[in-house]
């Protein structure tokens, strides 16, 4: 497959929606009690002698006494349970309402398997039904699914190009009859699941997406997998420099190392200024301190470096911790501000982890190896030097972590370091894409580790605000 340069949002072109009626729009009412089971019933629809009925090939008594016979009940079993079960049929207003605000813009069609005296029944009970632009029943067809000719009839009548239509329905054969035909099948298994599928299909996602960063401004915190909030500043720092929108994050500059919280620490164990949110402030907002207290940094922090030459993770002589993910933040400061000269042991040891994969299961600090490939497109961006020694074997890295297995912020990490390198990720941005949440972000992007209490944490801003980057990357837009 070719590389993609300006390739096109899956929600683009589409102008048709068609939805199944029963168990989508309606339900039956749980309280309902009939002679024969819900389970049984569905068997008795899906029968040739029902569907000879839908047809008008038979009665209703008819049908009815062929159906006893077939499944061993009495005709007035039948009679009791198909009625009871027609009345019984009660709207989903969340559905319903779901319709009716995707229809601005769209052509919205109903295909059923339903006898003409039910339907009729349904149209004169439930004025909703006129959200429709045109309601296909079997009988009036005189086919039903899952047989192609009643999708191909719809398709006919309406006019739909199959590659721009979604059906939607809660029978998985039903579904796979669509997809033969090129039509994008949806299974309805509940509403939250139709929403986040159909929000994303008919939605603009970036413009989804930057509203959920808005509406947030000020917000946007990291959580833990325990469902404790941080008030932390390193994210925000990143959100930052993704979004170039200073209204979105809160931080507190210092004149010296920065802190991971800027106050007091949240966590159970207080923590010392660390190297990885120093070299974020000083490159992200280097207007925050002046030059003299970067270089006084810098001096400091080439002081700590352990025996091997590394920088640590923390200004102490007493945290002599090293992370390859903390290097390289480290080696794209010293770079930004020509000292890469004086790191030069780090960057060896940076380098020996990308060419050993020594990232590929994540590091002390952070969740996963994407975070070190997107830290390393960081310092390749600003140094000529670092991408001559590493720029191949970086972008073979990237290339082999497509398609793997990824949450919503692995997946955009990965589809900005491949899309920067001309590398194809559009299965992964397919993937980033449909995970996009009801409110337009994404959540439970797990980022980076608290090692000391064993937590990991995410922060849906930042997901998000990566996911935009990575999907205008991936589409062009």
């Amino acid at each position: 497959m070719g590389t993609p340069t300006n390739s096109s949002s899956p929600s683009d072109g589409v102008d048709t929606l068609i939805f199944d009626l029963g168990d989508v729009l309606f339900e039956w009412s749980v309280d309902t009690t009939t002679p024969i089971p819900p389970k049984q019933l569905h068997r008795m629809l899906g029968t040739a002698t029902w569907f000879e009925y839908e047809k008008g090939n038979l009665t209703e008594e008819e049908c009815h006494s062929a159906i006893a016979r077939e499944f061993g009940f009495t005709s007035s079993d039948v009679d009791e349970t198909v009625h009871a079960a027609v009345a019984s049929l009660r709207i989903r207003p969340n559905v319903f309402n779901l319709i009716k605000e995707l229809k601005s813009g769209h052509r919205v069609f109903a295909m059923t398997n339903m006898a003409a005296p039910h339907w009729e029944f349904i149209r004169g009970r439930f004025p909703e039904c006129d959200v429709f632009d045109h309601v296909f029943t079997s009988a009036a067809a005189r086919e039903r699914k899952p047989n192609l000719g009643f999708y191909r009839h719809v398709l006919h009548q309406t006019g739909a190009d199959p590659r721009r239509t979604v059906f939607v329905d809660d029978q998985l054969q039903n579904v796979v009859s669509a997809r033969s035909l090129g039509i994008r099948g949806l299974v309805y298994n509940n509403y939250s699941d139709l929403e986040r599928s159909l929000r994303n299909i008919f939605g603009n996602p970036i413009e989804r997406a930057w509203a959920f960063l808005r509406v947030n401004a000020g917000r946007h915190l990291s959580y833990t997998d325990t469902g404790f909030t941080l008030h932390e500043q390193f994210t925000a720092l990143l959100i930052l420099e993704t979004t170039g929108d200073e209204s979105l994050v809160n931080y507190t500059a210092v004149d010296g190392p920065w802190s991971f919280f800027p106050g007091e620490t949240e966590l159970t164990t207080p923590l010392p200024p660390d190297l990885d949110t120093t070299a974020l402030a000083y490159t992200i907002v280097p207007h925050a301190v002046p030059d003299s207290t970067k270089h006084r940094v810098m001096d400091e922090i080439l002081a700590n470096r352990t025996k091997d030459g590394i920088v640590p993770v923390y200004f102490s002589k007493t945290r002599q911790r090293i992370d390859a993910n903390v290097s390289v933040n480290v080696l794209h400061m010293f770079y930004t501000y020509g000292r890469g000269n004086d790191v030069r042991e780090t960057l060896d040891w940076v380098c020996a982890a990308l060419e050993t994969r020594a990232y590929v299961d994540g590091t002390d600090y952070y969740v996963t190896a994407e975070t070190f490939l997107f830290f390393l497109s960081r310092l390749l961006h600003i140094s000529p030097e670092v991408r001559e020694r590493i720029g191949r074997l970086y972008k073979d890295r990237c290339q082999e972590r497509v398609g793997l297995p990824g949450d919503a912020l692995a997946l955009a990490m990965r589809v900005i370091c491949c899309r920067e390198q001309a590398i194809d990720a559009t299965v992964d941005a397919q993937k980033l894409h449909d995970m996009q949440e009801p409110d337009g972000g994404w959540k439970d992007g797990w980022f980076y580790k608290y090692r000391v209490d064993g937590l990991v944490a995410a922060n849906r801003g930042f997901t998000t605000a990566l996911a935009i980057k990575a999907l205008k990357l991936a589409y062009g837009s």
